[in-house]
């Protein structure tokens, strides 16, 4: 907490107030000291208990000497250690009997401010081990009320912002350290919102805050204020803050304390009707602790080796019996408390005023105290006739404690009893009695830690968890007449989480290989020489097996698609996982062979880009690195008929040179080309030499002189008549084409209500592929025409359709054309045999492209087409 903070807080006010204001460091390193002991695990706070202290809780897990170095970080060394008597300067301390002094097994620790004295004490219970009551307070006989209470104030803010930052630091996580109740009324004072998960034993419910307001919660069953009354009286609860859910309404309508205080009273009265004792509540509310107040049965027996340090008090006349309404609400016969600060105040004031100088009493004083004294003396008189004043303190003890059903509460009555009265017959029979209640407890708690056994989930952490539970158990009460019994319980677990794990091995689910393997690996690790060792060696052999068929079925897919960088990749995964446990030559030759047939389709794309020499170039280094390729047959090849090329390129150069003169003929020309051509097919120079060719043949002129001549030996009247003829055979046959087309049209729109809605008609010349998108043609060319093309004329025939307006038709590649005719539902057969891909490559001196059969399957091969062949086109867009 800044100091800003803290400045606001104490506000203005006395001149004890102010001189600890003075001292910022001192008051701030107090605070740090009330937040970090806060923290402390198993830390029982007593957040509405009316005490002297400005802290006060119960440490249920830490030992002594733990705490006292919590304790010593801010106060340095203890004044009075535990096991150490009372040093004699200390006697007469104002702060030590304000505390009601301090025993030879409790520690103080003491700091002086100014005239303020910060204290801090360590009270363990006396046959609890490791139960310790903290007290840290300050102590100033002058300072007032009002200031205190600031004190106080400022002690519940720091406690509370810690409580405000697990609301507000993300509203997700576990409530560690604090009880139910006490987070509560925390959060009333912060005024948070926020919604709560509660968790006990097989048990969870929800509570709903608003502005710090209990406004709503449920159970499985349960809802409104009788679900928060049952989870208010669960045993240990966790706590878990989760975001508001947006609840508003409050369906509570009850202040907080008062669902505290009912919830206590029906749990203890359900325990009561049931005639079972319930299970030991971590105090919440005001309850008496023996270590912290002190109490009185009866006045105590004067001791005339004790000097009085000043005037006797007056004995406190004994309250009214009245029928109890709940286990807690114990009688104050038998224990007396201070319902506030100022009661121990005004006594230690009492006993500070004694060191002063003694004033004479005037004379009315002096009758008034006679009669005080007669008074007294006819109260002893009486109590000797009546009887033994600690007998009668027994009965009155014992009737309280059958009363009772918390064991707790009991407890402290006998211990405050044995405390407070001189050793004899009746603190023995009280001793007794609170041995048998400890046995008690102890028989009662082993029937808890068998039922918490019980109810463990049988899987591989069970003995492991069940240990645990023994152990706490053990350790709580180590000399236990149960301890043979758990002994037996634990040998017999012994072997059970090993089959248990071993079970989840032969039904491990949807699980891959290498979660397998780790299973395996781990039963072997926890257990390795365990019953069942030789049957998962076996299973891990055959899952090793089993990974590697798979790795072989993955490579023939993609190898047969050419995938090259999907097999290295699976080649590179199966070797990181499984080089530890498989000899993987065999992998690393299929994974070089992968990257052998990647580099060849690189090859393929680079020697087209560059001249015929550094093609050569490129060949020899593949066949350099790759001696054993298979792909190297093919290389000598593309070698050869570079060297054809370049010898055709030779003789192409001659011819062009000897045309280039006026020593031949057009016909010489002609055949001279014609006969390059034929000798040369394949050359690259063919096409030029095709292009001189047509340009011969049209200065030729061949074929237009013979229409010409036929044309001028036909009358007028002829030509009229086979004009018409002519015309009205194109239309005809227009006539005929559209009707076949239409014919195919309306063949292909039905068959596609056997493609299960896969494909579906947009338009009135095209097809929406459902599982795509995309858009492909009703009609191919070979339903459309009726005849074959090469793949340049499929190119501008694709460039050239205008289908529903659309005028981006294009080839498809193989892997659409693929997705339609070898995956089931499939396109409507039209006839064609195969189909024209948009992927072409150089094959040698030539161009192929991969093209795709109409057969309609799911197994099939790449099949590549020279671009000179004639198949049919299937037009895609976009």
């Amino acid at each position: 907490m800044d100091q800003d903070t803290i400045l606001e807080i104490l506000g203005s006010g006395g001149s004890e107030l102010e001189a600890l204001k003075e001292n910022q460091a001192q008051l701030a390193g107090f605070l740090e000291l009330v937040e970090m002991v806060d923290k402390l695990p198993e830390m029982d706070r007593r957040v509405s208990e009316d005490g002297v202290s400005l802290y006060h809780a119960i440490s249920k897990e830490k030992e002594m000497a733990a705490l006292e170095a919590a304790l010593g970080a801010f106060f340095g060394e203890p004044v009075k250690r535990a096991g150490e008597p009372l040093s004699s300067d200390l006697i007469d301390n104002l702060t030590i009997s304000y505390l009601g002094g301090v025993k030879e097994d409790q520690t103080l620790f003491l700091k002086k401010i100014n005239q303020c004295e910060l204290y801090g004490a360590l009270f363990p219970w006396q046959r609890k081990v490791n139960v310790i009551t903290v007290h840290l307070g300050l102590y100033n006989p002058v300072m007032s009320d009002d200031d205190y209470e600031k004190l106080e104030k400022l002690v519940t803010e720091t406690i509370a912002h810690r409580v405000s930052e697990e609301v507000e630091s993300g509203l997700a996580g576990q409530v560690q350290g604090i009880s139910l109740p006490s987070f509560l009324q925390m959060s009333e004072m912060e005024g948070s919102t926020c919604s709560l998960r509660i968790s006990s034993e097989d048990n969870t419910g929800m509570l709903h805050l608003l502005n710090g307001n209990l406004i709503d919660a449920e159970t499985d069953e349960l809802k409104h204020k009788d679900a928060a009354y049952a989870i208010l009286g669960w045993d240990n609860p966790g706590i878990e803050i989760l975001k508001a859910v947006g609840r508003t309404q409050d369906e509570i309508k009850l202040p907080l304390i008062h669902l505290l205080m009912d919830s206590m009273r029906q749990k203890d009265q359900r325990e009561f009707e049931k005639g079972a004792p319930p299970p030991v509540p971590k105090p919440e509310m005001s309850k008496p602790t023996i270590e912290t107040d002190r109490t009185e049965v009866a006045p105590e027996k004067e001791n005339p080796d004790k000097q009085s340090d000043g005037p006797a008090e007056e004995i406190p006349p004994e309250p009214q019996e009245k029928e109890p309404e709940a286990d807690d609400a114990i009688d104050d016969a038998l224990i007396q408390k201070d319902t506030s600060r100022n009661a121990k105040r005004q006594t230690v004031n009492k006993a500070a005023s004694n060191l002063k100088p003694k004033k004479k009493f005037p004379m009315a004083m002096v009758a008034v105290l006679a009669i005080l004294i007669l008074c007294v003396a006819g109260y002893f008189i009486f109590q000797g006739i009546k009887g033994d004043p600690v007998a009668s303190d027994y009965q009155q003890l014992m009737t309280k404690v059958e009363q009772l059903t918390i064991a707790d509460a009991q407890e402290k009555l006998l211990m405050d009893f044995i405390n407070t009265h001189e050793p004899g017959e009746d603190t023995t029979r009280a001793e007794m009695k609170l041995q048998e209640i400890w046995l008690q407890n102890e028989d009662d708690n082993y029937q808890k830690t068998i039922d918490a056994v019980n109810k463990l989930p049988i899987d591989q952490a069970f003995e492991e968890n069940a240990r645990a539970i023994y152990t706490r158990f053990l350790e709580k009460y180590p000399n236990t007449p149960h301890a043979e019994d758990i002994q037996q319980a634990v040998s017999e677990m012994s072997g059970l989480s090993e089959d248990i794990v071993f079970s989840n091995l032969r039904n491990p689910g949807e699980k891959d290989y290498i979660q397998k393997i780790d299973l395996y690996k781990n039963y072997l690790s926890l257990y390795p020489q365990g019953k069942h060792r030789d049957s998962v060696k076996q299973m891990f052999s055959e899952t090793l097996g089993e990974s590697y068929m798979n790795f072989k079925r993955e490579i023939a897919i993609c190898e047969r698609d050419a995938m090259w960088d999907t097999c290295l990749t699976i080649c590179d995964d199966y070797l990181t996982a499984f080089s530890a446990y498989l000899d993987t030559g065999e992998v690393q030759t299929i994974q070089n062979r992968m990257l052998m047939e990647k580099d060849y389709l690189v090859l393929q794309t680079q020697v087209l880009e560059v001249d015929a020499d550094s093609a050569r170039r490129l060949y020899m280094a593949y066949m350099t690195a790759y001696p054993d390729s298979s792909n190297n047959k093919e290389i000598q090849k593309n070698l050869q008929r570079m060297d054809l090329d370049a010898t055709a390129g030779r003789q192409w150069g001659s011819l062009k040179k000897s045309m280039q003169g006026s020593g031949l003929s057009r016909q010489e020309k002609i055949d001279g080309i014609e006969k390059f051509i034929s000798r040369n097919n394949t050359s690259r120079y063919v096409a030029e030499a095709r292009e001189i060719l047509k340009s011969l043949y049209k200065d030729a002129d061949i074929r237009s002189a013979e229409r010409e001549q036929s044309r001028k030996s036909l009358t007028t009247e002829e030509k009229a008549k086979k004009e018409t003829e002519e015309q009205y055979a194109v239309l005809v046959k227009r006539q005929a084409q559209r009707d076949r087309v239409e014919h195919e049209k309306q063949k292909a729109i039905a068959a596609l209500d056997e493609t299960e809605g896969r494909f579906v008609l947009s338009g009135d010349s095209s097809v929406i592929d459902q599982r795509t998108g995309l858009m492909w043609s009703l009609l191919d060319s070979h339903g459309e025409f009726g005849i074959c093309m090469d793949h340049r004329t499929a190119r501008r025939y694709v460039r050239e359709l205008r289908y529903n307006g659309h005028d981006d038709w294009r080839l498809p590649t193989f892997a659409e054309l693929a997705g339609i005719y070898k995956n089931k539902p499939y396109f409507p057969d039209s006839g064609a045999k195969w189909y024209w891909t948009s992927e072409i490559f150089a094959k040698g001196y030539s161009y192929i492209v991969n093209t795709v059969s109409a057969k309609q399957e799911t197994v099939f091969k790449k099949v590549t087409q020279d671009v000179e062949a004639c198949g049919a086109v299937r037009a895609v867009r976009p």
